[in-house]
């Protein structure tokens, strides 16, 4: 995970360095409930904690031991384990916890229960290499979803996206000042969303919108005669975003088509975009992928071409000169121009 450089800002200077502690039995318990008899712990060192509870200074926590804990560090640990017991709380009462996020496929809104087949919850998980600050596995060992009390890199966002497992991340200006609450933590998280509900109805609908199906659909239509294909992406049936090749149609969007296909972005012209790609094939050859965009003064024009070339032979582009003050007819003009050379 990326981890941020913290500045100390005014409003950090007016908050107790120490504002949690876990107690005997490691739950974490916020200052403001201390007492003064108990034993408490440093989440981060494990050294033993003082709970100052003066009627001068305002009440904080201090290590019995010289340390160099970070106080931002601190109130991680103690977030992730007060989170993780909140959520273990809610899964042995059978509660939801409903999120909402923006769907970065089909740019609309998806609501979900964030414990919906979750088994398990575990704190400091690895995963393919990244780990979080909480992890929510299913009874397959498997994440469902992950929380970082931070911001994620893009690298981990590109494996949970391809895994459709929903992340979370919770800035650290939220875990300083105030009460740990679910709303408060989650609500003002940023939402990487897991699986598409609009790609799951689409599927139930027969249209292709998993990423391998794609993948195996748009090399199919370049290696049968006459060896390219080209169509527009366009509203069917109520459903944006379809592309009908060999008479089956595919849902792609610009996002879904960067997970299934990906490829170099070309910006010909203010009006003009093609993200193009290259699939080289066990015969030699290879399959050239086109997705153009057209952009109107108050609409866009998306439309899809495919093509093999032959063992040997140089792919070229044919980026036909079409007028583009109609982006539907621009767009398909250019892609039947990479399509048939």
């Amino acid at each position: 995970m990326a981890r941020r450089q913290h500045l100390t800002s005014e409003a950090d200077i007016r908050l107790p360095r120490y504002e949690w502690a876990f107690d005997e039995q490691g739950h974490p318990i916020a200052i403001e409930h201390a007492e003064r008899s108990r034993t408490y712990i440093c989440p981060l060192c494990g050294g033993k904690m003082i709970s100052r509870l003066g009627e001068i200074k305002q009440y904080h926590y201090a290590h019995e031991a010289e340390t160099d804990c970070l106080p931002e560090a601190v109130a991680r640990i103690a977030a992730a384990r007060w989170l993780a017991l909140r959520l273990q709380d809610c899964l042995a009462h059978h509660l939801a916890v409903y999120i909402t996020w923006p769907c970065r496929l089909c740019d609309l809104p998806h609501s979900s229960d964030l414990l919906a087949s979750v088994a398990e919850i575990r704190e400091g998980h690895t995963w393919q290499g990244w780990t979080a600050d909480l992890t929510l596995l299913d009874a397959a060992q498997q994440p469902r979803a992950v929380i970082a009390l931070d911001l994620f890199g893009p690298g981990a966002l590109r494996v949970y996206a391809a895994h459709a497992i929903t992340a979370l991340s919770v800035t650290p200006e939220r875990l300083r000042g105030q009460p740990f609450s679910l709303p408060h933590l989650l609500t003002g998280a940023t939402i990487y969303g897991g699986a598409c509900s609009t790609q799951q109805r689409l599927a139930e609908q027969g249209i292709a919108a998993d990423l391998p199906t794609l993948r195996a659909l748009l090399t199919a239509a370049a290696l049968r005669e006459p060896y390219s294909a080209y169509g527009a992406v366009e509203a069917q049936g109520g459903a944006p975003h379809i592309l009908t090749l060999g008479g089956r149609p595919l849902w792609l969007p610009p996002a879904l088509w960067q997970r299934a296909v990906g490829g170099l972005l070309h910006t010909i012209s203010p009006a003009l975009q093609v993200v193009t790609q290259e699939w080289p094939q066990n015969d030699g050859s290879i399959v050239a992928l086109y997705y153009v965009t057209v952009k109107g003064s108050n609409r866009e024009a998306n439309a899809v071409a495919v093509r093999r070339f032959a063992p040997g032979e140089p792919v070229q582009a044919n980026l036909a000169t079409v007028p583009l003050r109609v982006p539907e007819v621009a767009a398909i003009q250019i892609a039947q121009g990479f399509a048939l050379g």
